[in-house]
């Protein structure tokens, strides 16, 4: 692997957060999912620990990756080049293809955002700089890599979900708490842990 990542094991979360809920939603319509089309969306909300306001930050995974660094500004452009947050991400991404092959059934890279309220009643998406994932899929399972600057966060998403959650789109879905201790790996840990 090329990208050099600064996390030890797969499902962790950043150490000042006290836990993040990922849900991954398939907003497609009846006729969108008979044609095998999807549109897929993840919302992380998650808590830090010196704070008790939930914060939500989403992600569109339908563009294809060279929409990926559209509209990165100046500031994290260096010498014309990409901020190596971005270039790890790409690495990820190509890793992913390279190693899993046709076990990726799917594969989306997009910037995280947060929606800022510009008038009431009216949201308006703010791109937050340095922090990206990586969704990607397996037979049937859903997983996700959440890169924050250069740290990367891996999850399994699972497809057991409640009824209310299947009625408004979640097709998977994760909770990690910071004391939280995997089972298992993901399929990529055997790349991104040696």
């Amino acid at each position: 692997m090329t990208a050099k990542l600064n996390y030890k094991s797969a499902n962790i979360i950043p150490q000042d957060w006290l836990y993040a809920k990922l849900d991954l939603f398939d907003n497609a319509t009846t006729e969108e999912s008979i044609l095998d089309k999807q549109k897929l969306k993840l919302s992380v909300s998650f808590k830090k620990q010196d704070n008790d306001e939930i914060i939500s930050i989403k992600a569109g995974l339908n563009s294809p990756k060279r929409h990926y660094t559209r509209n990165i500004t100046n500031e994290v452009m260096l010498h014309g080049r990409p901020h190596q947050h971005y270039k790890l991400c790409n690495e990820l991404y190509n890793d992913i293809v390279a190693q899993l092959g046709a076990e990726c059934q799917k594969i989306s890279i997009s910037k995280l955002y947060e929606s800022r309220q510009t008038y009431p009643g009216q949201y308006s998406p703010k791109t937050i700089e340095n922090a990206s994932v990586i969704v990607y899929k397996t037979h049937d399972k859903w997983y996700t890599m959440m890169i924050l600057n250069l740290n990367v966060f891996e999850f399994c998403l699972d497809n057991s979900i409640s009824e209310k959650q299947r009625h408004h789109g979640v097709i998977a879905t994760a909770i990690r708490r910071n004391n939280f201790t995997p089972k298992a790996m993901t399929p990529l840990s055997r790349i991104t842990n040696g």
